[in-house]
C-alpha cells in the first residue's frame, strides 16, 4: 500500500449457503467452498457490494478450491475431486468429478494441474481440462492438511511435516522437508500453509511456525 496508513476492518460481506471455510478469487470472481453446500461463486467486480452468480452443489463436502483459468478445482472431502466449468460464471457447472480413494482435504492449482491432498497421505496431480490423473506420490501416513504454491515450489502440509516439491516439469518429488508440529482445530478446521518471500507460513491452533 506504498507505505502510506491505511484502517484495516470489513468493507463488505455477503452471505453463503454454508459455513465458508476457503476462497479463491481471480479478476472480478470469487469462489468459496461451503462444505456440505458446495461452492458459491460472486461477482467481486464492486468491491463494496459483492453478488452470487451462481450455486453449485457438489456430491461431497467441500473443503478447499483453486483457480485455473475459467476452471476451478475442489477438495470435495470423500467424493474425490470436482472440477468445475466457470466459464460463464452465472451457469457454472461440474465437468468432472474423480474419486481418489481417500479424503480430498486441500488443493492448489498451478500450470492447468491440480494437486490434490488426501486423508491418506497421497498427494495427486490432476489435468484439470481432461480430468485425467496425471501423478500420485506418497508422502506418509498422514492426513495433507493444506497445499500451496509460491513460484515453482509446492509447499505441502501434512500432521506434523512440511514437504517443499519442485514443479519443474519432473516427476512429483520431494525436494526438503521439516518438522511442523502443531494440530488443526475442531469441526474439521484444516491446519494451513502460506508461502512467499522464501518463507513459509504455518497456522494451528497453537499459533503459527516459519
Amino acid at each position: 500500500l506504498s507505505g502510506l496508513a491505511v484502517r484495516t476492518g470489513v468493507i463488505a460481506a455477503s452471505d453463503t449457503p454454508g459455513r465458508a471455510v476457503d476462497i479463491v478469487t481471480l479478476d472480478d470472481i470469487a469462489v468459496v467452498a461451503n462444505e456440505t453446500d458446495g461452492v458459491t461463486v460472486f461477482n467481486i467486480s464492486e468491491g463494496l457490494n459483492p453478488s452470487r452468480l451462481a450455486q453449485v452443489n457438489t456430491p461431497g463436502t467441500a473443503r478447499s478450491v483453486g483457480f485455473a483459468g475459467s476452471l476451478v478445482a475442489v477438495a470435495d472431502g470423500s467424493a474425490g475431486l470436482a472440477i468445475i466449468d466457470i466459464s460463464t460464471p452465472s451457469a457454472a457447472v461440474i465437468r468432472h468429478q474423480l474419486g481418489l480413494a481417500s479424503t480430498a482435504q486441500a488443493v492448489a492449482v498451478a500450470g492447468g494441474i491440480a494437486y490434490v491432498g488426501l486423508a491418506n497421505g497421497d498427494l495427486v496431480a490432476v489435468e484439470m481440462v481432461t480430468g485425467t490423473v496425471l501423478e500420485r506420490l506418497r508422502l506418509g501416513n498422514q492426513t495433507i492438511q493444506d497445499l500451496t504454491v509460491a513460484g515453482d515450489t509446492l509447499y505441502v502440509l501434512a500432521t506434523g511435516r512440511l514437504y517443499l516439491l519442485p514443479l519443474d516439469g519432473g516427476e512429483l518429488r520431494v525436494e526438503a522437508s521439516i518438522a511442523a508440529d502443531g494440530t488443526g482445530g475442531s469441526a474439521g478446521r484444516r491446519a494451513r500453509v502460506f508461502a512467499g518471500g522464501g518463507r513459509a507460513y504455518c497456522t494451528f491452533i497453537q499459533g503459527f511456525s516459519v
